[in-house]
């Protein structure tokens, strides 16, 4: 897929396991410093994939650096973070990019095209989240980005919302705060165009990550989020759409978007600052 592209460089915090993966894909520099890194190999897109507690600083090293530059989300482990790092990288903005990659599943950009088709219709969306707070300190996570959690995971599907809804959020009603037993959150969102959401989550709790999206015409139903169930006006039976499962879902779709933004400029799906940010206070307003 990527012939044309060369792995010119690698760095991590010790420059130990950027040895080990320099050694296994035939990457020419390896090391621990991010200038060197930039001097040396003179990339035209940088990747950063660190620790959530890492990114605002390796965003301030990178505050000069004009080039094309994809984080891993959370771009910032609160709204406040967030905010910093945009300010930080304002220089910059229009090459920075955020890696969520729901919006490239396969099914999800099928679906996408049918509902711009469906300009007409109103979207009613449910979103059901499910967070595993325990799971996450099972896994290493720090308290930090555990109590900012819905940052650092439930951006995914909050993503979802501005990617699928139209106009700007004017209104949203919340049934159940967030709070310290950490159980249940519930809340609607009512869009300009007339598009409505109702996101529920539930906090260590069995459940699903699932999506739905009602049209005049369409019903979609994703569950899981990989695999998408459809139906038709009139027809009776539904269909299946799956995704590619030899990648991570959407990781393929949206480096081929970074590539192909590098070559011709074109933005498509992929998620800028302002976007970003405009998740991010919205995650903000759900939970707080």
């Amino acid at each position: 897929f990527f012939k044309d592209i060369e792995l010119s460089g690698i760095i991590s915090r010790s420059g130990k396991n950027a040895k080990k993966l320099s050694v296994k894909y035939k990457i020419q520099y390896y090391g621990n410093k991010i200038d060197e890194l930039i001097k040396i190999t003179k990339p035209d897109i940088i990747v950063v994939c660190c620790s959530i507690l890492e990114t605002f600083s390796v965003a301030k090293k990178l505050q000069n650096i004009n080039k094309i530059i994809l984080f891993e989300k959370p771009l910032g482990i609160n709204l406040f973070e967030t905010k910093k790092i945009f300010k930080i990288l304002s220089n910059n903005k229009k090459n920075i990019f955020i890696s969520l990659n729901r919006r490239f599943y396969e099914n999800f950009k099928f679906v996408k095209k049918i509902l711009n088709k469906e300009s007409n219709s109103k979207r009613f969306i449910i979103i059901n989240d499910q967070e595993n707070i325990f799971a996450a300190k099972k896994n290493g996570h720090k308290d930090r980005v555990i109590k900012n959690w819905m940052f650092a995971n439930s951006i995914h599907l909050i993503d979802l919302i501005n990617y699928l809804c139209r106009g700007s959020e004017y209104k949203i009603k919340k049934f159940n705060k967030y709070d310290s037993k950490k159980e249940i959150v519930s809340a609607t969102m009512s869009f300009k165009s007339g598009d409505l959401v109702v996101y529920n989550a539930l906090w260590n709790r069995p459940g699903p990550w699932e999506v739905i999206i009602s049209t005049k015409n369409y019903f979609f139903k994703f569950l899981p989020l990989e695999k998408l169930f459809y139906k038709k006006k009139y027809q009776k039976d539904y269909k299946t759409f799956k995704c590619n499962n030899k990648y991570k879902p959407g990781l393929l779709n949206l480096l081929k978007n970074v590539v192909s933004f590098s070559k011709t400029g074109k933005v498509k799906s992929l998620v800028r600052m302002e976007e970003y940010l405009k998740t991010a206070k919205l995650i903000n307003k759900i939970y707080s």
